[in-house]
């Protein structure tokens, strides 16, 4: 079984693609969002920390791995979307799934793009989770570190 990572920035189009590969493969999909806005979000500070999100993407990310070991060992593949924005947290997320095969899918659309569609979910939509305004947009931009070449190797590119 398969463990498929869906890699991208704020706005890419990950969960759309997330969600539409899931339902094609017949995989079960994780969001780390849609877990961090139910289990986290009504009692985050405004604004939100850095120090007080990580502990938290950390014990989500955790427990996601824990439920889709046991959709993978019931031979069901599954759909990591799992935000991924530094390379800790994608190595992080590799030593997890070392052992499964694994593929990645880098998502990806132009600045002005994404901004747009952020600023439109924003306004309420399927994908909606949590408001990322501009200035939380443009220091998503800032902290996510593009993929190595060597994350790439072999990875379905989609551009949205």
């Amino acid at each position: 079984m398969t463990v498929h990572l869906v890699f991208g920035r704020v706005g890419a189009g990950k969960t759309t693609y997330g969600r539409r590969f899931a339902a094609e493969q017949r995989a079960l999909f994780f969001c780390i969002d849609e877990w961090m806005a139910s289990l986290f979000m009504m009692d985050a500070p405004q604004p939100i920390a850095l120090e007080w999100a990580m502990p938290r993407v950390e014990r989500t990310e955790r427990q996601i791995w824990a439920v889709a070991q046991q959709a993978l060992a019931l031979g069901v593949d599954v759909v990591l979307e799992l935000g991924f924005f530094t390379r800790a947290q994608r190595d992080r997320i590799r030593a997890l799934t070392s052992g499964h095969p694994t593929q990645v899918h880098v998502v990806d659309a132009p600045v002005e793009v994404r901004r747009a569609r952020v600023r439109e979910r924003n306004r309420g939509s399927e994908t909606f989770t949590v408001e990322v305004d501009d200035p939380m947009f443009d220091w998503a931009e800032r902290y996510f570190e593009p993929l190595g070449d060597d994350e790439q190797q072999g990875a379905v590119i989609v551009t949205t």
